[in-house]
């Protein structure tokens, strides 16, 4: 993933999986060359929880609009 961070830092991202599940993002900055932080497992496993759980509400909600989108011209 990339994506530009403070002051317009270009940061360079890697999401590693381990075998036993766990999750670590570590962050680069293309500029300085460095490493910017690791975000370990505790703290981003349940973003990615999180996430998982929002596209599902938005795929129910999507269904159920359809649904009633097909029952209102169906009158």
């Amino acid at each position: 993933m990339n994506a530009i961070g403070t002051y317009g830092d270009p940061e360079i991202s890697f999401e590693i999986h381990g075998k036993n599940g766990e999750v670590a993002l570590m962050t680069i900055s293309r500029y300085d060359q460095v490493l910017k932080g690791v975000a370990y497992n505790g703290q981003y496993k349940y973003h990615l929880l999180r996430i998982e759980e929002m596209e599902k509400e938005a795929q129910t909600k999507a269904k159920a609009d359809q649904k009633e989108a097909a029952t209102a011209s169906g009158n």
